[in-house]
């Protein structure tokens, strides 16, 4: 099957289409007469690629939002074993909702962010002190990279957010 580059994304330019057989599977189920260069038309796919980029926006007016109630949630230090483990089930709740969106929009660094709050808020190997310290820290981590749409690894902040918290990590694993 060859490839087609139906937009140069950053610029946001209409490329040319060098080639598209789809395999015999594919042509059974949408007809030997279909030419796919007529179904992706430019305009179809600037109409697409608009469709994304508000759903990208309102993910980001949405999380938000939700960032906003979790650390509400967050900010008061659970006083015993049951408060901790409610406190934890609902940070884990409301992180694999943010995380399987940004999955979605192949936001690399939010979704590590929230995989080392899930881990933590799964974890037995720290006292429930320690846990919660932890994931207050990392929540904070994600509601600034939410805030500052910043979302990949690539970039300057990207990169110092990304080596700040496996040094941070490492920090909280040493002390154990």
């Amino acid at each position: 099957m060859n490839h087609v580059d139906l937009l140069d994304l950053p610029n946001k330019n209409p490329a040319t289409v060098v080639a598209f057989e789809p395999d015999f599977v594919l042509r059974q189920k949408i007809g030997n007469d279909v030419v796919l260069k007529d179904v992706f038309t430019p305009e179809r796919i600037e109409s697409c690629q608009k469709i994304i980029e508000e759903s990208r926006d309102a993910f980001f007016a949405e999380a938000e939002r939700e960032m906003r109630l979790l650390l509400q949630e967050i900010e008061k230090k659970p006083e015993s074993q049951e408060e901790a483990d409610r406190l934890f089930e609902n940070v884990f709740a409301r992180v694999s909702d943010i995380k399987g969106q940004v999955e979605i929009f192949g936001f690399v660094l939010m979704r590590n962010i929230c995989g080392h709050i899930l881990q933590s808020c799964c974890s037995e190997h720290e006292p429930p002190g320690t846990r919660y310290m932890l994931i207050k820290d990392l929540v904070q981590v994600l509601h600034l990279s939410i805030r500052e749409m910043v979302v990949d690894e690539g970039g300057m902040t990207g990169q110092a957010m990304v080596s700040d918290l496996g040094k941070y990590r490492a920090r909280v694993e040493y002390k154990k």
